[in-house]
This record gives structure tokens, sequence and C-alpha cells, in this order.
């Protein structure tokens, strides 16, 4: 790598006062090995863990580093101690990655200085028989360095080609005054050789003497850069590897949102893993039941039919096709996909719910004596929740108040929670929709007080 050569601190002081003029403010940086690249402790964690994964393409991108960022700025946040609550709930997303940093944490941030001496000492200290390097940027340039920019994560990815975000945190830690830090970076945590202005070479042999120097004149040594030791402490840098995640992985990972009705995070995650491989038929099935849950139907019959396109022999893949056309009032398609649904059962519980959800969809469609057929039976099975409250919408639409709350109450007593049947109830109300057998929101608001009444709820 070209540079000018040192070979002392005071040939080094000389050649900084040519280069400096009353119009730049240059920022520094030290590496005690030269052919070291200008890159983050993240962008080397993620490289190394996609060198062992063995990944064919091990280049990392803008989308690793906010996925890999967004994760630990999640997790760091979980872990804060009561006693640092009040500082650090009120820091911002760079803020909190300058403090993760401090201890050691990967992140996307590289460390400079404004201080050319303290870029010495680091470039000085280890590798003795490699020699070292100090580069510096002009931070005064706005053409290059942005000092104006959003202080969120997601608003930085992906940055300016060509450009580097500067950051001074408003809150330092004793080692970054000591320092003199401020923090260049861009999306990926690398920078390129042609944003840096000058390049120096510290000489292999020098290095020693240099460190006495900058003691005896500067007063630059270990205990004043590091006051508080907490550089020991790297529990997350660089060197240790993390897995890179995989299809699997995500889709794993969206099943506990999914389960506990964080239905947005979940697709996300599905949305993720097939990102990685888009011929999974279960991430499609899953995020074709979340859409249902937000009541997103049409949105949700793309993915569902993706699903048995992928998978066509799987009996949950035509039962949920068939659920979301019965929401759609497509008669035809749902009935159409319970029968290859039927075709399709493997067991005793699988038969359940293919009944219980046909006799939903006969009932939907106004065909209650066939849907009270299917439906009256799953009754006495145990905890019919879904069953008998389609069987109470079969009796309302009879007119037949009084099984119609018998059902009801049945449904209610084996619901897991109240809100859980209240829920079913309005929207079973507003998409059957009840309103076409003639079941008028104050006939069906009378037969909720009914049944609050005799709940107590």
């Amino acid at each position: 790598m070209e540079g000018i050569k040192i070979s002392s601190l005071a040939e080094y002081i000389e050649v900084m006062k040519k280069i400096q003029t009353k119009y730049d403010i240059f920022v520094y940086r030290g590496q005690s090995d030269f052919t070291w690249k200008a890159v983050s402790g993240v962008y080397r964690r993620i490289e190394e863990s996609k060198k062992l994964a063995k990944l064919k393409q091990t280049n990392v991108s803008s989308n690793d580093v906010l996925d890999y960022l967004k994760g630990k700025l999640h997790e760091a946040r979980k872990r804060i101690s009561a006693h640092q609550m009040l500082e650090i709930k009120e820091m911002n997303d760079i803020s909190l990655l300058v403090e993760m940093q401090h201890y050691g944490g990967a992140t996307n941030l590289i460390d400079f200085s404004l201080n050319p001496l303290i870029s010495l000492y680091f470039a000085s200290i280890g590798s003795p028989n490699t020699d070292g390097r100090v580069f510096c940027i002009t931070y005064s340039n706005p053409y290059k360095v942005l000092s104006g920019r959003s202080e969120l994560l997601a608003d930085l990815f992906p940055s300016p080609v060509g450009k580097l975000y500067a950051y001074s945190p408003s809150h330092s830690n004793p080692r970054i005054i000591k320092q003199d830090s401020i923090f260049i970076f861009n999306d990926i945590g690398y920078i390129d050789d042609s944003l840096i202005d000058h390049n120096f070479l510290i000489n292999a042999e020098s290095k020693v003497q240099i460190i006495q120097d900058l003691r005896d004149i500067a007063g630059i040594t270990e205990e004043s850069i590091y006051p508080d030791f907490i550089g020991y402490l790297q529990a997350n840098n660089f060197r240790i590897p993390f897995k890179i995640k995989n299809a699997q992985d995500y889709f794993e990972q969206a099943v506990p949102f999914h389960r506990n009705g964080n239905f947005m995070e979940a697709i996300e995650y599905y949305k993720k893993s097939l990102e990685l491989d888009s011929e999974q038929w279960k991430p499609h099935l899953g995020i074709a039941q979340c859409l249902r849950q937000l009541e997103n139907f049409s949105e949700s019959a793309k993915y569902s039919r993706r699903a048995t396109e992928l998978e066509p022999t799987l009996f949950m893949n035509w039962n949920e096709f068939a659920i979301i056309n019965t929401y759609l009032h497509d008669y035809t398609e749902a009935k159409s996909s319970f029968s290859k649904a039927e075709q399709l059962i493997e067991n005793e519980s699988q038969q359940q719910i293919y009944a219980g959800n046909f006799g939903w969809m006969y009932m939907c469609f106004g065909e209650w004596d066939l849907a009270k057929g299917l439906l009256e039976p799953l009754v006495n099975e145990e905890k019919p929740y879904h069953h008998a409250i389609n069987l109470g919408h079969c009796y309302l639409i009879e007119k037949n108040r009084g099984m119609a709350i018998k059902m009801y109450l049945i449904a209610y007593q084996n619901s897991r929670t109240p809100a859980m049947f209240w829920n079913s109830m309005d929207s079973d109300y507003r998409h059957i929709p009840l309103s076409r057998f003639d079941i008028s929101n104050e006939i069906f608001k009378e037969i909720k007080d009914a049944i609050k009444e005799k709940t107590g709820k």
C-alpha cells in the first residue's frame, strides 16, 4: 500500500503540519498492520461467519448489516439493567451502537480520532514485525462526510454511494473523551481506499521508540487511552463467529410470534425465510394464516394458493385455502378445495377439523341444514369451541334464539379467554356476514347482551 513512510514521532509531527490547512479538518485512524482494510467489527464478523458457513457468496451486504444490527439493538435493550434504564432508554439507535462498541460489541461504526497522536499510538502498538498504518479522511468535506443525518438506524440504510456518515456522541464515556473519538461509518461498515485522503506507513522497526516517545513527550499511554479497561471485555467482538441464519432458522423464528398472535412480526420472519428459499410451502402457509387473522383475505389467498402449488398432497394446505375462499365468498373455489382436503385426510383429528370447517362453510353460504348435519356431532367432542359457535350461528339464522344462546354458552365456556370468544363473534358477524340472513346488528347485540347476562361478563 502506498503512503508516506514514518520512522519517528518528530517526522510524523512534521508531516502532519504540512498536510493540515486552515480549511481542512481531518479524522485519523491507526492500525498496527498496514495490510488491514478500514472495516468495522460487524463487517468482519459477518464476513468470517459466512466463510465458516461455506456460503458461495461471502460479500457483506447492507441488508446483512441492517438485519444484524436491528437484532443486536433489540437484544441489547432487553438486557438493560435497572440502574442503566434511565440513561440508556433515552438513547437513539446510533448512541446505543456507540455504547455497544464501547463495551466491545461488533457494530458498523469505525473508530477514528481527532487527535493524530492517538492514531499513531494505535498504529505502533502491536504487530511488532509489520509496518503500521495511519490514514485520515477530510472530515470537513461535505461531499464526502455527512454530519447532518438521522439518528435512526433504518434511515441510514442504504447509505449514499461514495459517502460516509460521521457521529460524535453527545454523551461521552471516559474512553471516548481520552481518545478524542469520532465514529465514521456507512451501511456496511467498510471504507473503500478511494475515500481515504492520506496514508502514512509506520516503520515496524521504529514502533518501540515511537511508543516510548509518545509516553515521554505527549503523555499518551495505555493507561491514558483505556482509563476504564473496558477493552478487555470483548464478549461480542468480531473474532467470535456467529451462525448465519438459513431459511429454516428464519421459519423457526417466525413460529413463536405466529403462535402468540404477533402476526406482523411472524410475517416478517416468514418472508425472510422465503427470501432465502422461495420454494418452501411452510412459510407460504404461515403467511396466509397470519394475513387471514389480520383479515387481509385477498392477499392471504395468494400465499395460500402458492402453498397448495408447492405441496398439493397435504390436507392442511387445501383446508386453509378453502377457509380463505369462504371468507372471500367464493363458493365454488371453497367447496372444491374442501373436496381436495377431504381426499387427503390422514387421521381422526384432521377428520374433525374438516367436518367443522366444511360445516362452517355451508353455514356461511346459507345451507344450514347441511351445516348442522356436520356440526352437531362435533359439539359432543372435547372442547368444541369453534363447532359450538358455528352451530350457534346456524340456530340464530333459523331464528331459534334459545338453541343459539345455548351453543354460544358452550363455546364461551370452552374458549381460552373471554376476549377470544367475543372477538370471534364480532369477526363472524362482519365476515360471514350474518346480515345476509336477516340478522341485523340490533338482533346480534340482543344475543350478545343475553350471553353477557348469563355469564356475568
